[in-house]
């Protein structure tokens, strides 16, 4: 399960049927969920007697009656998140539901209309601030956002938020319209039904502008009409995406995503009120100049030509009034304004670069060299950086650390996950010590996660080992890593790291390598395989060591032994010697923490490997077959993406925090029926779950896993039981009949499967590492990578190859 699959050469073999379990099969429909925030503008008005008024309960009255955005059918009400006196509340608003599209997806969407509807033609930074506000309160609760704006102020609304909202992973679509809703003949209907299929059908994770039939990205665009249709264009910037007759043509190739592993967030703090905006015409006299640069407080000028105030530490910036274009400093003009310290908007609109200014004079350390610096360069997307001349064609082929994307995770800078840039992380075992490091157990993982195909011999590794070996080391640990072997991938990778030390050899019963490992280590993390020989007498003589060398802090991954917890309930075999080693260490009294790790996503695959094999069928549809009930929630992680920040959290709080404590790495908990309806969604195909205690093995496997897989579908099959029994994971109640259920609600806390109150199952890992990547985003981002890789090429028919 979560240990992967091994790929030694062993006779395939079938576990047989427990007669006594039916199977209950359970298609699950795609849908996504969209919260549409009505903030005013033409787009949400009426006609009264006293001229257009804005058209309150949007939903029931414009949306509710066409069959567009309503198929009719009954649907709980949504949860959406507000402020109330400084408080974030929580209330239940009436969705709706979208007939089923073209892709075979459903849209559920709710309208949050602001009680004080905000004017596009005086909207300030206050308005921004309460859009983006909204946003972050209901970030996970949506999978995209499309905000009603009047269209006055529309692109410079556009453009702040692109900046305000900081590593964006969902599409926040901006619309509008020249003639309300309410009127017959309008361009509402198409532009409001346009934006929530987009927004709920392709991730596009950018602030966009949608306006007749395109989708813009929202801080390259401008208004170019006041009364037609076509009131919007982006003059230096193809669109994101096109409504035609044949469906939504997204230009995937300049769609931005953010390449920094930080969690959402905004900056509200705006210096709006110290920026100007000065249009140069002829005739502008030096006096005028000087008014503007002389006002109080003033940090910024956007211009569209000179001025001398740089050196008093104002930020100005020349951006073209021509509508498409771009500044040209090799004009005598441009080369004066250059050498004067202005800085070049490139293509910028007046928008963004005014939008851009406010954000950059506003972030916390700020400088007149550092926003002038960045300034000049593209941080959302809102200007086009010039690249020198190519006189040839690049290399066609990328290397191995690029192509393999799931290796891909995230370093740590400067010793804060705040600031976390790419690295590979794994979860091999490994010792950490805060200036020496040491690592062990890592090229077992060569032979442990390699995936081969027969006849065209292509190899894709995971690398699953050196946890942390490459973060540590950017942040100034070194490493003494421990490897079975040093040639492989993960070795040869880990002997370039700076000051990385490898040693060969096994930990089965050589303590001359173990004592060698430790030495001068302070932190310790360990993670044993049941390939690298007997777990228990590795594990304790590790921790023998570790109370030798007084390691400082040491990290376990443990597992639980359920039949300490219920007679009935069967000790799994690769789990219970961690369970073991775990009471050791406990025995020992080292300062430890103790991980149990969730389903890893990435043991998905549609190769036919036992528990987790997600089929593709011949009528286009996924299936996944398990022995778990449909309805029980389970633990689940990305480990390649999470486990390195996570566990060097724990490192960073200490022993004084997590001594002795078991902490769930699990970031979400999620029921067989949830999962395939993420991957449905992800993938837009429909996803069903097969409830099948009969666990078919077509595929040579290691030995040992075959008495694991018994006693999965005897543990979780049969008896339904909980996969972290201990009292210390809270678990919400089942609907599962097994025989072991009520023992199991005897020993741990009840929670309701309707509360939507974060389990501490998942709330402590979490809280450890916010920026974790959830199984729906690993299914559309990563798994058609890893099927690209096994040689299977649905995601290239798709249009979801890299």
């Amino acid at each position: 399960m979560a240990n992967g699959m091994l790929n030694d050469d062993m006779s395939a073999f079938t576990i047989p049927d427990s007669p006594e379990l039916e199977r209950a099969p359970s298609i699950i429909k795609p849908e996504a969920r969209v919260l549409v925030v009505m903030t005013g503008g033409t787009i949400c008005m009426e006609k009264s007697a006293f001229g257009l008024v804005p058209a309150r309960n949007f939903l029931e009255r414009c949306m509710a009656p066409r069959p567009e955005f309503n198929d009719g059918s009954e649907q709980e009400d949504i949860e959406v998140r507000i402020e109330v006196d400084g408080h974030t509340v929580s209330k239940r608003l009436r969705c709706l539901r979208t007939p089923e599209s073209r892709y075979g997806k459903r849209v559920r969407y709710a309208v949050l209309e602001f009680e004080e509807l905000l004017d596009s033609s005086s909207i300030d930074s206050t308005g921004w601030i309460q859009i983006a506000e909204t946003i972050h309160r209901n970030y996970t609760l949506f999978d995209g956002f499309v905000i009603l704006h009047g269209t006055d102020s529309l692109a410079y609304t556009c453009s702040a938020l692109s900046f305000m909202l900081q590593n964006l992973g969902k599409p926040v679509i901006f619309t509008g319209s020249q003639v309300p809703f309410s009127e017959r003949k309008n361009d509402a209907l198409g532009n409001l039904l346009d934006s929530l299929d987009i927004a709920g059908h392709f991730m596009i994770p950018e602030v966009c502008l949608y306006f007749n039939s395109k989708l813009f990205r929202g801080n390259r665009t401008t208004k170019i009409s006041a009364n037609a249709f076509d009131a919007f264009g982006s003059p230096n910037m193809p669109p994101l995406a096109s409504i035609t007759a044949e469906g939504t043509d997204v230009d995937w190739k300049v769609v931005r995503r953010s390449t920094e592993l930080q969690p959402f967030s905004i900056q509200t703090n705006l210096a709006i009120h110290h920026v100007a905006c000065l249009r140069i015409f002829p005739g502008i006299t030096p006096k005028m100049l000087d008014g503007v640069l002389h006002t109080e407080k003033l940090k910024g000028w956007c211009s569209k030509l000179i001025a001398n105030a740089v050196d008093r530490g104002i930020v100005i910036v020349n951006v073209t009034q021509c509508l498409t274009g771009s500044v040209n400093p090799v004009y005598a003009a441009g080369m004066v304004l250059s050498q004067a310290g202005v800085i070049a908007g490139c293509d910028m609109t007046t928008e963004a670069a005014l939008a851009k200014l406010s954000y950059l004079l506003a972030l916390p350390g700020a400088t007149p060299e550092s926003v002038a610096r960045d300034m000049a360069r593209s941080i959302r997307g809102e200007l086009t950086e010039s690249v020198r001349t190519v006189f040839e064609h690049p290399l066609g082929t990328l290397t191995d650390h690029a192509t393999h994307i799931t290796a891909i995770a995230y370093a740590i800078k400067a010793g804060d996950l705040e600031k976390e840039g790419p690295i590979s992380e794994s979860h091999a075992s490994g010792i950490f010590g805060k200036k020496r490091l040491g690592s062990g157990g890592v090229n077992q993982f060569d032979a442990y996660a390699r995936r081969k195909e027969d006849g065209s011999h292509r190899q894709w590794l995971r690398k699953a080992g050196c946890v942390g070996d490459k973060a540590v080391t950017s942040i100034g640990w070194s490493v003494r890593a421990q490897v079975y072997s040093l040639e492989g991938l993960v070795s040869e990778e880990l002997a370039d790291l700076p000051g990385v030390t490898l040693f060969e050899g096994s930990l089965l019963d050589n303590p001359v390598l173990i004592d060698t490992v430790f030495e001068g280590a302070q932190l310790a993390f360990i993670n044993t395989f049941p390939n690298a020989g007997d777990e228990v007498r590795i594990g304790k003589a590790l921790a023998n060591a570790a109370k030798k060398h007084r390691i400082q802090h040491y990290i376990y991954s443990s597992m639980p032994d359920h039949s300490i917890h219920n007679p009935s309930w069967p000790a799994l075999p690769m789990w219970a010697p961690k369970f073991m080693v775990e009471n050791y260490i406990r025995q020992l009294g080292l300062p430890a923490t103790f991980t149990y790790t969730g389903i890893y996503n990435n043991n998905f695959t549609s190769l036919p490997y036992p528990l987790f094999c997600m089929d593709f069928k011949d009528d286009d549809t996924l299936e996944w077959r398990a022995p778990f009930h449909p309805d029980t929630k389970l633990p689940w992680l990305d480990a390649e993406h999470d486990m390195g920040p996570a566990v060097l959290q724990i490192f960073k709080q200490g022993p004084k925090q997590w001594n002795g404590h078991r902490i769930a790495l699990a970031f979400e908990n999620l029921t067989p029926k949830q999962v395939c309806a993420a991957f449905g969604r992800a993938l837009s195909r429909p996803c069903r779950y097969v409830y099948d205690q009969h666990i078919e093995v077509k595929v040579p496997i290691p030995a040992g896993y075959r008495e694991q897989l018994a006693g999965i579908e005897v543990l979780f099959g049969k008896y339904n039981a909980p996969y972290f029994p201990g009292p210390e994971f809270q678990y919400p109640r089942q609907r599962g009949s097994g025989s072991g259920s009520g023992d199991r609600h005897r020993r741990g806390s009840e929670v309701s499967t309707k509360s939507d109150k974060p389990l501490k199952l998942t709330s402590e890992a979490r809280e450890l590492w916010e920026g974790y990547r959830g199984i729906e985003e690993y299914a559309r981002e990563v798994f058609p990578v890893e099927e690209e890789a096994n040689g299977k090429d649905w995601m290239i028919e798709k249009g979801l190859s890299s």
